[in-house]
């Protein structure tokens, strides 16, 4: 405490902090002098003025939620001040012992919250719970939502990695540092994130520091790989600095086998054999965040995403090795076959982010507010790699071996403005523009050997693309998460306007510009038991062919998307319709109608008379999906069993071109699934977990998968004083090994594939912690205040 003199007239000034000495508005303060009270509240500010005081011994007074009690005696004889910094409560984990769970999932104003206390907290990752919500799925190193990819927010903030970084990042960071996480499958456009995308924000438990983990585990299903996991991550968040520095060093062989078989009747009958494996190395990654707040108006925030992975090239070191046979039987019975092996080494892969952020904010007596949020972002991505192809033939009696060198730097700049008018913290109106800067470049150098006179080619290419993004939106929306509020609405658009400019071997390759509207609506009306969403979002699209593999030699699978300039944009719509009650049944619809980019195979590219590839309405296809899904949760023998059972219908059609046969795929599906939670010993900390899936088939582009299959995985954890252990069996049945999969065409010719893929089976997860387990217990705030502060 601080006492500071002034005249005398007995007039006292308190100013009450927080433990970041930033000033507590709305703290009750009792001055008490035998029988006079004297009541305050401070501003917003923290501070409360006392007048027309006697002079004599008072008793200072002051109690609020999540704070200690502050009680203290001390004469006033003159004019003063006085400081006082409350201490927060704070309870000890090991001290709480639990009862009872949340539902799996609540849904509300469209934002699908799921309580990690809902499930086993000790031994898993934020990558282990995501990968387990029925709404989240992921393949490739992807994870989607309603088949959108998601944009991941900590603690409010963007993180800017994604595929195997995120991936990685996310699996050093342990659940226990997780309050919850909500899933936003149609951000508005308050969210700076491109449309077609869905949010998932995970809110960290503040005020934890550090944590130590050790992630082992072991594989070897049918020799067919093995896994060796290792992580240590520190991580603190605090009222000025949040930072997850994450070391993972980590060995993983992974393989993956595919058969196919191809008959055309009368003419030829071929079996191909396909066989990957993939080394990984070690990997680095960190997140770091600064804030400051400069005063009660102005606000300054860094922060800095990092992915590093130099692998050494060489066998079992950072590549993919694939080997591939084929045998074809000719109608006149001749027999050929050939051999090719494929091997690509990473050396370099390097990803840096840095986001610049200052928030200038004006409060009135009324709690309007003025809010102008300006951020700055630079991007990073240096990816380095060499492919190494074989292929002999025994028609030609002719090997030949290509070694290609490819070097992808990428620098992205982007500028964010948005300005927030906020009424009575209800009713809002943003407007927000950017600009974007994106430079890629691609170089590379080949060389071929082959033939029987072992002819020498060599041949260098640059590729470089200059592409300007300008983006306005408009939003209004009036959030609020009072349960008295009935009606919540967020209506808005976005406009972008594109200019690409590419060039090959610094001649013009092409450049184009597009302009594309996008509007969006969210409806949501809530009652004391039921709670109605409606969302919808329309416009064009520009279908991408990053995910497509044809058989093009020269060019790097990054340049496809450059080459659709000769592709019109199209119309899509996604409609969504969800109702809860009771926060226990949850039940959506889900409609979305989308071009997406098809090739079928590579006679079905088109190259101009410069030898440019480049793609057509041909190479497009129309998806039309639609989905019921229902969820509830209940709870047995006396909530020490909580289960979570769904049933997800989806109907879906994929028709290609007319031009192309118009082929057509389509049908049914049905997923039931089961997710259990068991506290089986509260006192020895003992719990498990349980998931289950039965799924009917399903329908990927124009393949189909009709054989049934399911999905079982169990953990077992015991949690101790400082560390947990894990033991788990993960896709216990196996189906991943066994997925048959028909192509479905228009042609006179059938073609058929195996897949067999390599998933972790048993293993067994290790987690120590080191350092200051408390949770440090904050002010409640009203949810006003917390949704404005939290929406950029």
């Amino acid at each position: 405490m601080h006492l500071a003199s002034a005249q005398k007239n007995l007039s006292f000034l308190v100013r009450i902090n927080d433990s970041a000495r930033h000033g507590v508005g709305n703290i009750p303060i009792l001055l008490i002098k035998g029988s006079q009270v004297h009541y305050r509240l401070t501003d917003s500010s923290g501070k409360a003025n006392f007048t027309q005081l006697d002079s004599g011994t008072y008793r200072l007074l002051v109690q609020t939620i999540g704070y200690q009690k502050v009680d203290s005696v001390f004469p006033i004889r003159e004019n003063g001040s006085m400081v006082i910094s409350l201490v927060p409560v704070s309870h000890i984990l090991e001290a709480v012992e639990i009862q009872a769970f949340k539902a799996g999932i609540e849904a509300r104003n469209g934002i699908f919250t799921v309580s990690i206390d809902s499930t086993a907290l000790p031994g898993k990752n934020v990558y282990d719970l995501l990968s387990q919500i029925p709404m989240i799925q992921e393949e490739n190193q992807v994870f989607t939502v309603l088949n959108k990819p998601i944009i991941v927010f900590m603690n409010g903030k963007r993180l800017f990695i994604d595929g195997a970084e995120l991936m990685q990042f996310l699996k050093g960071i342990p659940a226990q540092k997780i309050q919850k996480i909500e899933m936003i499958p149609f951000p508005g456009v308050k969210y700076n994130v491109p449309e077609n995308t869905a949010v998932v924000n995970i809110q960290t438990v503040k005020k934890q520091f550090p944590y130590t983990s050790l992630d082992a585990s072991l594989s070897d299903e049918k020799g067919m790989g093995n896994t060796l996991d290792g992580a240590m991550l520190m991580a603190h968040q605090g009222n000025h600095l949040s930072y997850a520095v994450n070391l993972q060093g980590y060995f993983t062989r992974v393989v993956d086998l595919y058969e196919s078989d191809l008959t055309i009747p009368g003419k030829m009958v071929s079996h191909n054999q396909y066989k990957t494996i993939t080394y990984n190395d070690p990997v680095t990654n960190f997140y770091i965040t600064l804030e400051d707040k400069i005063n009660r108006k102005n606000s300054l925030s860094f922060s800095t995403f990092g992915f590093q992975n130099n692998g050494n090239p060489g066998f079992k070191n950072n590549c993919t090795y694939a080997k591939s046979s084929s045998i074809v039987y000719a109608g006149s019975g001749e027999l050929i076959s050939s051999d090719s092996a494929f091997t690509n080494f990473y050396y370099r892969n390097r990803r840096i982010t840095n986001v610049l952020s200052y928030i200038y904010r004006i409060d009135s007596l009324h709690d309007d507010r003025i809010q102008v949020d300006l951020s700055y972002i630079y991007d990073a991505d240096h990816v380095s790699n060499h492919y190494a192809f074989y292929h002999a033939s025994s028609a030609s009696g002719n090997d030949y071996t290509d070694f290609l060198y490819n070097d992808y730097p990428k620098q992205d700049h982007s500028i964010y403005g948005s300005l927030l008018l906020s009424k009575t913290m209800a009713n809002a109106i943003q407007l927000s523009a950017a600009l974007n800067f994106t430079d890629n470049q691609l170089s590379g150098h080949k060389t071929s050997l082959g033939g029987n006179n072992m002819i020498d080619s060599s041949q260098t290419y640059d590729f470089r693309q200059h592409q300007r993004i300008y983006a306005a939106k408009l939003g209004l929306n009036n959030e609020n998460d009072d349960q008295n509020h009935r009606l919540n609405y967020d209506v808005g658009v976005r406009l972008y306007f594109t200019k690409e400019n590419s060039y090959q071997n610094n001649l013009p390759f092409y450049s184009r510009k597009y302009v594309n509207l996008i509007p969006s609506i969210h409806l949501s009306y809530n009652t004391d038991k039921i709670n109605v969403d409606y969302n919808l979002q329309s416009g064009n699209v520009y279908p991408n062919f990053w995910n497509v593999n044809p058989d093009v030699e020269y060019y790097n699978q990054k340049l496809i998307t450059e080459n659709n300039v000769y592709v019109k944009p199209f119309a899509y719509y996604q409609n969504f319709l969800t109702i809860t009650y009771h926060q226990k049944h949850i039940i959506s619809f889900y409609d979305n109608y989308m071009p997406h980019a098809f090739t079928g195979d590579e006679g079905f590219i088109y190259i101009d008379s410069l030898g440019n590839i480049y793609f057509t309405q041909k190479n497009i296809a129309f998806n039309h999906l639609f989905s019921i899904y229902y969820q509830t949760s209940f709870h047995l023998y006396q909530n020490h069993v909580q289960v979570n059972p769904l049933i997800l219908f989806r109907y879906q059609s994929v028709k290609a071109p007319d031009s192309l046969g118009g082929w057509l795929n389509q049908g049914p599906s049905v997923q039931i699934g089961c997710q259990a939670h068991l506290i089986l010993s509260s006192r020895k900390g003992i719990y498990a977990d349980f998931n289950g899936n039965f799924v009917t088939g399903r329908i990927d582009d124009f393949y189909r998968i009709k054989k049934p299959y399911t999905s079982v995985s169990i953990d077992l954890i015991k949690k101790f004083r400082q560390f947990d252990v894990r033991l788990y069996v993960n896709d216990l049945t196996r189906y991943r090994f066994h997925q048959k999969r028909e192509y479905i065409s228009a042609y006179p010719y059938d073609y058929q594939e195996i897949q067999y893929h390599d998933s972790r089976v048993f293993g067994i997860s290790m987690n120590w912690h080191i350092g200051n387990q408390h949770i440090q217990v904050e002010p409640s705030k009203p949810e006003e205040v917390n949704d404005v502060e939290n929406r950029l």
